[in-house]
């Protein structure tokens, strides 16, 4: 793993993860954070760290974000 290094984070979005939603979210739950008791449901996939090389040769780390279709059409809105 490297420390103190360059990370590229990639977003993209395939319709096999699910779509965002509003959820309840527990009373005591949401009284502890202070939030309402109605929230956003946004699942993600998140790949494994992959270790590569930038276009100078120096190692970063890469993060692939796959979102649901959907969800990335209306966060463009």
């Amino acid at each position: 793993m490297i420390t103190g290094g360059k990370v590229f984070i990639n977003f993209t979005s395939h319709d096999i993860i699910e779509g965002f939603e509003e959820k309840a979210i527990p009373k005591a739950d949401a009284e502890k954070a202070g939030a309402s008791e109605i929230g956003w449901r946004i699942p993600l996939s998140l790949g494994n760290v992959r270790e590569e090389n930038d276009k100078k040769g120096d190692p970063v780390q890469v993060y692939d974000f796959i979102w649901n279709t959907d969800t990335v059409k209306n966060a463009q809105k």
